[in-house]
């Protein structure tokens, strides 16, 4: 009985902390969309912890509660968007995959659910994909443009501003496959070093993966080099897709940036307060961004962390 009780306090719990998470996502502005990205964590935390049976008992629940209190679209939403992406996390940790295939996993799996929903929507409106998309983008850009009038800028700065969002709006489409993978990519990154943390902290189960270790595969150097030729060539199409593949290397050359730079704030023992304000400049200014980009491509020549030369320091970070 003890036990039994204990599982159906977990799966109120975990079912609450979903519901709420998502909730909050898609009903609150800004700081509301920032913490339901994290709606993945508490789905895979309670796989984790109480099984998959019980773990899809908690999660058909809520979506059930979504269903009532948001509408079936919402509901459908949900599954594709966030529960996908929660049991991908579970079973990244359950086969102890790398960092690297382990944020992969439920980005792929969730953006597959992304490609079903889109192509649902695009039939049942009988619009193309591409003019749907456009029609999102247009109207998220009107919107923006209406809060910096409300801010007081001058009608000058106005009709400048509303003159490049045309630009803004096109560079969006031609972009949006990589800005989206990056996107989704990154969200499973964050929701799975939480999930690390929290079963870690729980007590629950040890994954013995570490960030500051990770390395891109050597092979992504050509695809770089693909997308700066075809970036260069005069068909549309083809620099298009160029764009493209310049944005996803450089997001991953980014990530391993970030990686050495965490493996060295971590080795040198460096205040948390630095460490922020470290990764704050790392975000919000152009020149570190570049610079991080350029330290995880050249680690692939001068292996900053000696990952390749036994491992010495790599070894050490741990302790």
């Amino acid at each position: 009985m003890a036990v039994s009780k204990r599982v159906i306090n977990d799966l109120l719990l975990g079912a609450a902390l979903t519901l709420s998470l998502f909730l909050a996502g898609v009903t609150l502005p800004i700081l509301g969309l920032a913490v339901g990205l994290l709606t993945p964590v508490p789905i895979a935390y309670y796989f984790r912890k109480v099984g998959r049976r019980y773990g899809a008992l908690m999660l058909g629940a809520v979506v059930v509660l979504v269903a009532s209190v948001a509408g079936l679209e919402v509901a459908v939403f949900f599954i594709a968007e966030f529960a996908a992406m929660g049991i991908a996390l579970s079973e990244s940790v359950r086969m102890k995959l790398s960092i690297g295939k382990g944020s992969l996993l439920p980005a792929m799996v969730s953006l597959a659910g992304s490609a079903v929903l889109l192509l649902t929507l695009s039939s049942n409106v009988d619009k193309p994909l591409t003019e749907m998309i456009g029609e999102q983008i247009n109207r998220n850009v009107k919107e923006t443009v209406e809060l910096y009038k409300k801010s007081g800028l001058s009608d000058e700065q106005v009709e400048g501003l509303i003159g490049f969002s045309g630009k803004i709006e096109a560079l969006i489409l031609k972009t949006f496959p990589s800005l989206l993978f990056v996107s989704t990519l990154f969200v499973s990154l964050l929701n799975l070093l939480i999930l690390k943390r929290l079963l870690k902290k729980r007590g629950i189960e040890e994954y013995q993966v570490e960030p500051a270790n990770w390395r891109s595969p050597e092979f992504l150097i050509w695809v770089l080099i693909a997308g700066g030729g075809l970036l260069l060539l005069k068909d549309e199409r083809a620099a298009t897709v160029g764009l493209n593949l310049l944005i996803v290397t450089g997001c991953l050359y980014l990530f391993q940036g970030l990686a050495i730079t965490a493996f060295y704030f971590k080795k040198m023992e460096t205040p948390l307060f630095l460490r922020v304000l470290g990764y704050l400049l790392i975000f919000f200014q152009q020149i570190f961004t570049i610079l991080v980009i350029g330290l995880g491509l050249f680690d692939l020549w001068f292996d900053f962390r000696r990952l390749k030369k036994g491992g010495t320091d790599a070894d050490n970070i741990d302790r």
